[in-house]
């Protein structure tokens, strides 16, 4: 009411001298020579003074405001009624619902934790708009105040980056400034803004609706205080990833996700109580498309997404092997009691754990019976790419980085792939020995013929490649090979130990049949002319 009787006279109801210049100032920014001592308070804490409340040195002196920035910030309070809601059918407590209102996620905000969420009240978003509209118009947008992620509401300040992302919010908003309600200065809450975030739609951003599920329950689960903090941390890790995914998407970032959800996932598994608890789950049904997004064209992708590709009608996946789990189409879940002795991965030993999955695929064989060693994959590597592995140019870590979070994609549904090898690749003679006595099918000998040729699977191989004893290991590789009738050109192999254990790991990566033809035609004598 002050501020209304000092721009207008309580008798006549005429506006004061400067009334029209003060409403011009406030209305377009327009700057004008001095304005009124007035007590703003918490309304706005910027112009409130006091330590730390702005740059440079303050008085302590009342402040200066324009009355109409008061006066119209009240009458625009209005449109941000607030209600209590209850979900129907729910238990929970109703809370305040508030207009482009959800709950605080700390992502984005650096100096925040999931330690001191207590701290925090809500986030809200503040729509900003270029075009005039009217009243009516605003009203009836801040009634609604939508922002959906898919089919469901927007829920944290992480799913409305989400749905800003998407347009899953009213056309004619062109952006927004995200504010967070935090407790500071003692005990009183602030707005805090977290920064703009324009409306563009990102399709790509529409793949993150496969990880709903999957991250609603870690927010349950990060919710308890008794959950360690490593859960807090993988949270706000994602969290952080997705938000900036949702600011400008790109593959370093996408990446970057699935190597914090593959983290994730092997603290789930390694967290046996709280996973069964809390009824924790792997990722698991993320659509092919996600490798799009993923893939950086490097070499340690593509051996990595090779890898992850690796499944069995019989046997499953690779994965089983890297956490207890067992899988449905394309769906997978802990399995702590049957699970655990199919687990051979150690993380951080990149080629012993692909040697150790070689050794239990090759026990597999035997046990149920198989035709020929189960680790064909969607994705076949190329004999230039495996040839960088055994030469040790690319990057181990990364590898295996990416595998754990490439697990997640629904392989059932993934196109085949196959990085054929250019024909002027050089090929290393002892791989391709090894690799004749370890392929996922028959061999290939003679198409026209119709001659293929299954050649039984010996660990003793693997064995001594991976202790460096690989002329044993190519002597016993020609003996097996002899066996079935086909004649390799050498018979003695000789590499460092180092060199001799990356072969033996190599073994696991699928290659094409094109390329497997090219090493039947370096390795073996030929059976029949070339006529035939």
């Amino acid at each position: 009411m002050q501020r209304i009787v000092s721009l207008f006279d309580t008798l006549t109801g005429k506006p004061k001298k400067n009334t029209d210049i003060l409403l011009k100032s406030s209305l377009f920014n327009i700057p004008i020579a001095s304005l009124p001592k007035v007590v703003i308070g918490q309304f706005s804490p910027f112009l409130a003074g006091g330590p730390n409340g702005t740059i440079g040195f303050t008085s302590k002196d009342i402040t200066s405001c324009n009355p109409w920035d008061y006066i119209l910030m009240l009458e625009g309070a209005i449109t941000f009624s607030s209600a209590v809601t209850k979900r129907i059918g729910s238990e929970e407590i109703g809370r305040m619902s508030s207009p482009f209102t959800v709950s605080f996620s700390v992502a984005g905000f650096g100096s925040a934790s999931y330690f001191e969420v207590d701290k925090f009240r809500a986030e809200q978003w503040m729509p900003i708009w270029e075009k005039p509209t009217k009243f009516k118009e605003l009203y009836t947008l801040f009634s609604e105040g939508r922002a959906n992620v898919g089919r469901k509401n927007a829920q944290y300040g992480v799913d409305f980056a989400r749905a800003v992302a998407t347009l899953g919010v009213d056309r004619g908003i062109s952006s927004f400034i995200r504010y967070g309600y935090l407790e500071r200065n003692g005990r009183a809450y602030l707005a805090i803004p977290f920064g703009r975030f324009t409306v563009e739609r990102k399709i790509e951003v529409a793949l993150l609706d496969d990880l709903d599920i999957w991250i609603d329950r870690l927010r349950k689960t990060v919710r308890d205080k008794k959950i360690p903090n490593r859960f807090k941390r993988e949270l706000k890790r994602i969290e952080d990833t997705i938000l900036e995914i949702c600011r400008g998407s790109t593959t370093s970032k996408w990446q970057e996700l699935i190597i914090s959800l593959g983290e994730a996932e092997y603290l789930f598994s390694k967290s046996k109580k709280i996973s069964k608890d809390k009824n924790l789950l792997p990722i698991s049904n993320l659509s092919p498309k996600w490798l799009k997004q993923v893939n950086d064209g490097s070499i340690e992708f593509r051996l990595a997404s090779a890898l992850a590709s690796i499944r069995d009608e019989r046997v499953g996946s690779l994965r089983r092997h890297m956490i207890p789990i067992k899988e449905d189409k394309g769906r997978a879940w802990f399995d702590f009691d049957k699970g655990l002795p199919n687990v051979v991965w150690h993380k951080g030993a990149l080629i012993d754990s692909m040697i150790n999955v070689l050794k239990i695929r090759m026990h597999l064989v035997k046990k149920e019976n198989l035709e020929y060693l189960p680790i064909n994959g969607k994705i076949k590597v190329s004999i230039e790419d495996i040839n960088c592995f055994i030469d040790k140019n690319v990057d181990d870590e990364k590898i295996e980085r990416l595998l754990w979070g490439l697990n997640g994609i629904n392989w059932d549904k993934a196109y085949e792939e196959d990085y054929e090898s250019d024909e002027l690749t050089e090929i290393f003679p002892p791989y391709g020995m090894i690799k004749l006595v370890h392929y996922h099918d028959k061999l290939p000998i003679n198409e026209k013929k119709k001659l293929y040729v299954n050649v039984p699977v010996d660990p003793s191989i693997i064995l001594k490649a991976k202790a460096g004893d690989f002329n044993t290991a190519i002597k016993r590789a020609y003996k097996r090979l002899i066996g079935v009738n086909l004649y390799p050109k050498f018979q003695e192999g000789c590499v460092s130990a180092d060199i001799s254990r990356r072969i033996a790991a190599s073994i696991l990566f699928p290659i094409s049949k094109e390329d497997i033809k090219r090493l039947i035609k370096l390795i073996l004598k030929p059976i029949y002319d070339e006529e035939d």
